[in-house]
């Protein structure tokens, strides 16, 4: 079985090309302003140095493993209601770049916007399958999240495959939770 990494679908995409977060700042404001919505109220993300990249948080594309229906079965499972549909670019791994790329294990989150060097890992496109099952952590935040009447964050302890660079999305599939 053929494992991909996956990126949403931006509502308000433009062109055939995912940026990351800061180069959209310059290139296009307007989706740059709608992207750091997500991080009201804990804009201090935004600040986190990954050092294995020399770069921010917002320097990188965001990817994960896991495929969208695993994400909204585990957000039935806890309970969520609401209509949670998203659309996906299927990416497959060996595109990406070896050295741009990192695998985030969000073991923890950063102190004083500093990584644990322990929560990375060399980014190997054989070794994503590992990487695309929905850990029990996460499933206890949807859980947690949703008995409280929030909408969890999707992907908080999933493992995080960040991109430092661009990636041509024009040939790619697009699947659906």
């Amino acid at each position: 079985m053929k494992f991909y990494l996956y990126h949403r679908v931006p509502e308000n995409m433009k062109g055939d090309t995912l940026y990351p977060l800061n180069i959209l700042k310059d290139k296009y404001p307007e989706i740059y302003a709608s992207g750091i919505e997500k991080y009201k109220g804990r804009e201090q993300v935004m600040e986190w140095f990954i050092p294995n990249l020399n770069c921010f948080w917002n320097d990188v594309i965001h990817l994960t493993a896991l495929h969208p229906k695993i994400v909204k079965e585990a957000l039935v499972e806890a309970g969520y209601k609401g209509n949670y549909i998203t659309r996906c670019y299927e990416i497959d791994p060996s595109i990406l770049t070896v050295e741009n790329t990192i695998v985030y294990l969000y073991k923890s989150e950063p102190e004083d916007g500093k990584f644990d060097p322990e929560n990375f890992v060399e980014f190997k496109p054989k070794d994503i399958e590992q990487y695309a099952i929905i850990p029990q952590s996460t499933k206890e935040h949807y859980k947690r999240s949703i008995e409280n009447g929030k909408m969890p964050l999707t992907f908080a302890w999933v493992p995080h495959i960040f991109f430092k660079g661009s990636v041509d999305v024009k040939d790619l599939n697009i699947v659906h939770d």
